[in-house]
């Protein structure tokens, strides 16, 4: 060995207790493996291969909006529905594309344009229709704030929005995307 390398492995301190060593998973602090941070690492890993980032701002994977989304009071079916368009999971040509289950990614509403998840549920003619009957009974935000602000638009969108609001948005989200 070259005896710099041997100089610094020596400095390296060894724990004062005599306990074998154990194999830890690091993303949890008590180097405890779970299946929502295996998830939480997976969900940033494939954001970050998708040239997208991961959906958190802090290194656990939590994110405050998520908590509002999986209480708010609206059919459990609806906000999974939510969770898959904000995490790229609907089933939108452009994705069924990208896995090759389809040749084309047009979308098959108003064969327009590329169906991705925010043409699928926002910018869809007949997606914009809903949207703008809906606006005549509930209050909604306006067109020209559904806009497609980067991959996390409707994260950015329900963090702006009051309770109310956010249910109405994510209620007109499952509508359109089933429909």
């Amino acid at each position: 060995m070259i005896q710099e390398d041997v100089e610094l492995i020596l400095k390296i301190k060894t724990a004062r207790r005599e306990e074998g060593d154990f194999i830890a998973w690091q993303p949890e602090h008590n180097g405890m493996f779970t299946v929502k941070s295996a998830y939480h690492l997976a969900v940033s890993e494939n954001l970050r291969e998708a040239g997208g980032v991961a959906s958190s701002n802090r290194p656990d994977g939590a994110r405050p909006i998520w908590k509002v989304v999986w209480q708010a009071k609206i059919p459990q079916k609806v906000k999974i529905c939510a969770w898959r368009l904000a995490v790229d999971g609907l089933p939108t040509m452009k994705l069924k594309q990208r896995r090759n289950w389809a040749t084309l990614d047009t979308c098959i509403r108003c064969g327009m344009e590329a169906e991705d998840a925010f043409h699928a549920v926002i910018s869809c003619p007949r997606s914009a229709m809903v949207w703008e009957a809906m606006r005549e009974v509930w209050e909604l935000p306006e067109k020209e704030e559904l806009l497609h602000t980067g991959h996390e638009w409707l994260l950015d969108l329900l963090a702006r929005s009051n309770e109310h609001t956010r249910a109405r948005i994510m209620m007109l989200v499952w509508r359109t995307a089933v429909t």
